[in-house]
């Protein structure tokens, strides 16, 4: 069962195309069909009509066969349109059964990775067609958060490093339409964070239209800083305590762990204290 006019190219055998007609699907010799002819159907399928051409299938099986004559133009937007009768004839037989080349719409984005510092406060991100369109060609585009590989602490969270968005590339047949871009929002925050990263995907629902390259990596650099300090400039201590505490602060906020030195130094001057007869030396890690 189809629709009269629907048509179908086959993966086994490859390329080779059936054409409805009264709801049967029905083969068509390959002396039939012509350039005109590979366009138009190319396109009905979605795919571009650059580089279209019907080649032999090499099947000559015997099934329903079109015997209609088939003349296209070019400006039809179905092969059943071409068909120069308005009662199509079919009948069963066989012969050099035609099969059809269709080239693919590609679009790729033109860039695999981004790298934005987190004030810039977008970046922006395109995607390029390989082919001048006779139609109106829809990709999204997305941001995605889960799908950043072995990202750990370096994943950029949605809403938070950046504005989650979706939005659709449209490329149509008007000259100069075979960039599209659009622009993904960075949040700058005041939070010191490590490097991180956040993917763009390109999908499509086209069955015409390839997607290479699919996916693009964005690196954002943080811009924050944050210091630590003594919360006191000096400290007095008696002899026979022991010892003394110094409390560190820290200025600014931090998502992320870190560590730094504290080592003791010993002074010059008559009144300084010598390190293992004053005091015991401290190197370590905080």
């Amino acid at each position: 069962e189809c629709a009269d006019g629907d048509i179908r190219r086959l993966d086994d055998p490859e390329g080779l195309i059936e054409l409805c007609v009264s709801n049967t699907w029905a083969r068509l010799c390959v002396d039939s069909l012509g350039q005109s002819e590979a366009e138009v159907a190319c396109q009905q399928l979605g795919f571009s009509a650059e580089n279209a051409s019907i080649m032999s299938s090499g099947v000559n099986e015997t099934s329903v066969i079109l015997t209609s004559h088939t003349k296209c133009s070019g400006e039809e937007n179905k092969l059943f349109d071409c068909l120069s009768s308005s009662v199509p004839v079919l009948s069963r037989g066989s012969c050099d059964y035609s099969a059809l080349s269709c080239s693919a719409l590609i679009v790729s984005l033109t860039q695999e990775n981004y790298t934005v510092g987190e004030g810039d406060g977008s970046v922006t991100v395109c995607a390029v067609i390989n082919q001048n369109l006779t139609r109106v060609v829809v990709v999204r585009l997305a941001t995605v958060e889960a799908a950043v590989p072995n990202a750990g602490l370096n994943q950029a969270k949605a809403n938070r490093d950046y504005t989650n968005t979706t939005t659709q590339l449209i490329f149509r047949s008007t000259a100069g339409q075979q960039l599209q871009c659009a622009d993904i929002t960075i949040i700058d925050d005041t939070i010191f964070e490590r490097t991180e990263t956040l993917l763009v995907v390109l999908s499509s629902l086209d069955r015409g239209v390839q997607l290479d390259p699919q996916y693009a990596f964005i690196t954002i650099l943080d811009n924050d800083e944050v210091a630590v300090q003594f919360a006191t400039a000096s400290n007095v201590v008696g002899e026979q305590a022991g010892s003394v505490s110094l409390c560190l602060e820290k200025i600014g906020e931090a998502e992320v762990d870190f560590e730094f030195k504290l080592t003791t130094l010993t002074v010059t001057g008559d009144n300084a204290a010598e390190a293992g007869k004053d005091f015991v030396p401290v190197n370590e890690t905080v």
